[in-house]
């Protein structure tokens, strides 16, 4: 783990790699995940690994509060393999109908060498109790899967969501999607509003 100073920021920035519970330093060991995070709050995710040139980043997943002009592209290719979710989030945040700004939501994206290859929301579940948030608008494109983008997408709006929420639930119609959210650590519920469910720890 290192110490770092961001800037003229007046928070330190803490750069913590996971190596399979190694700290950074068991250069001898393959990096999964550098995490910047400023006090309690996930300033962004970077996906590594370590090759002979030393660390090299992959991607990054960070949260936003604007979209990203490539996220035109990629609900393009969203909608090409029959999923709106992204039409609907483009539309609901040009309409102000959400825009994951309420306490507790936020909306992530990751990039790689500045291209949107995915994004994901956290927000207020309109179904359930003000304690449950609900995972929605989550898409990765298609070249970019199989390298553990949405696992890492997931678990930065997990992690947020742990910080205010006791649950997350989600919606999927995809036997693809449910097993996704399996191994994410969702568990299937019975309900007519959500199909998985996440109980955080200490709830």
């Amino acid at each position: 783990m290192e110490q770092g100073a961001a800037g003229k920021s007046d928070f330190a920035f803490r750069r913590c790699v996971i190596v399979w519970g190694f700290c950074e330093q068991a250069r001898s060991y393959r990096s999964d995940l550098a995490v910047f995070i400023t006090s309690n709050e996930i300033v962004s995710i970077e996906r590594v690994s370590y090759g002979r040139l030393g660390w090299m980043k992959r991607y990054e997943v960070q949260p936003i509060t604007h979209l990203p002009r490539q996220i035109q592209a990629l609900e393009k290719e969203a909608v090409g393999e029959g999923f709106r979710f992204l039409t609907r989030l483009i539309n609901e945040w040009h309409s102000g109908a959400n825009r994951f700004d309420a306490p507790g939501e936020c909306l992530m994206a990751a990039y790689l060498n500045q291209q949107l290859i995915g994004i994901g929301g956290l927000s207020v579940d309109p179904y359930a109790d003000n304690n449950v948030a609900r995972l929605r608008r989550m898409y990765v494109a298609a070249s970019s899967r199989g390298q553990h983008v949405g696992q890492t997408l997931v678990k930065a709006l997990v992690d947020r969501a742990a910080l205010r929420f006791q649950v997350v639930r989600l919606f999927t119609d995809t036997a693809e999607g449910s097993a996704f959210y399996e191994r994410c650590g969702f568990k299937r519920t019975d309900d007519a509003q959500a199909t998985h469910i996440m109980r955080l720890g200490g709830f």
